[in-house]
């Protein structure tokens, strides 16, 4: 009788191992999730400040278009050279605004068309953003849980007889 005791409780503590074993994995997991989706909220607050700066300049153009008088000099915009980096630069008098719309296409479209289609993305990357720090906060909850209960298992397999000598 002693040793099914001893055997039930040598196989509840694997059980609870393996529990715990499994309880981690989901951990691991989830510590990947909450990465990618940090990660994935940071670009799109990199690409929210590139398309600010190009409503910034867009408005300027629009400005410039509106002094007729041949003494206004051209507006000062930023123009992206990559890597996250701007240098000022004058724009000639013009009315188009060439957009990359995706895919390597780019189209040329009026001002006006231009800041509205800038306006839009901003208003989906917000829905993005916003999303994203929804996502990031029940994953952090749901890590939080995902510890205490790692631990409360893994106190419980610790204290349990069989586990620390006390059979």
């Amino acid at each position: 009788m002693n040793n099914d005791v001893s055997g039930d409780i040598n196989q509840n503590n694997m059980d609870m191992q393996q529990r715990i074993e499994q309880m981690a994995e989901a951990l691991k997991i989830m510590e990947y999730q909450l990465d990618q989706t940090i990660k994935n909220q940071e670009h799109a607050i990199r690409v929210r400040a590139d398309i600010q700066s190009a409503i910034e300049s867009a408005k300027k153009i629009k400005d410039n278009e509106k002094e007729t008088t041949t003494a206004s000099q051209p507006p000062d915009v930023h123009l992206s050279i990559g890597g996250g980096a701007y240098v000022l630069a004058k724009v000639s008098a013009s009315n188009k605004i060439l957009l990359d719309i995706g895919s390597g296409v780019i189209i040329e479209k009026d001002v006006e068309y231009a800041l509205n289609h800038f306006e839009n993305s901003i208003r989906e990357i917000d829905i993005v953003i916003k999303n994203a720090n929804a996502e990031q906060q029940k994953l952090t909850h749901y890590i939080e849980q995902y510890r205490m209960q790692i631990n409360q298992a893994f106190q419980a397999t610790r204290d349990a007889p069989g586990m620390s000598g006390n059979v």
